[in-house]
């Protein structure tokens, strides 16, 4: 995949890298950002894009996911925050995988901001959450017991549970 990102920035040097996905894929396509804004394969085509002083290179890089659970810690999160151009992570009401791994019990993961959380389901009442926090208790963290795993398969009017068969 690092190859094709490279082959393609270097045909196209401004363009910008957009990930997305939804639930694991949404997990892989925020590690994926973070790979892609601070890997060598992007450092070694620097000297032949253009620069936006004073951020980095690595600032062409977006991803928009849904559904997606918490990947590390808070350290993860400052990251995430500090290297990916724009991030946003959306929710729908009371799906309960973004809020996996639990907070407490030993677990210290957390989410980068910023939240998009989705109150029904067809994305017509929504909050763009705090941008500095990715755990902004006003919005799913909101929800004492956000349980619906039906909520989890619909994001803005869509079925996007895997009905793959086995």
């Amino acid at each position: 995949m690092h190859t094709f990102v490279a082959e393609a920035l270097a045909k196209y040097p401004n363009a910008t890298i957009f990930l997305t996905g939804h639930s694991l894929g949404g997990a892989l396509s925020e590690v994926y950002a973070v790979d892609f804004a601070t890997t060598e394969v992007i450092g070694e085509l620097r000297d032949s894009l253009p620069t936006y002083p004073p951020h980095p290179i690595y600032r062409k890089v977006v991803a928009y996911n849904f559904g997606t659970p918490r990947v590390g810690d808070d350290g993860w999160a400052a990251l995430v925050h500090g290297v990916v151009f724009s991030y946003f992570r959306l929710t729908h009401d009371r799906d309960i995988v973004p809020m996996i791994p639990p907070k407490g019990l030993g677990f210290d993961y957390m989410h980068p901001p910023t939240e998009v959380w989705f109150e029904d389901q067809n994305g017509d009442h929504f909050k763009v959450c705090d941008s500095n926090n990715g755990e902004d208790p006003t919005c799913i963290n909101s929800r004492v017991i956000p349980s619906f795993t039906e909520d989890h398969g619909q994001y803005l009017g869509r079925d996007v549970s895997c009905t793959c068969p086995l």
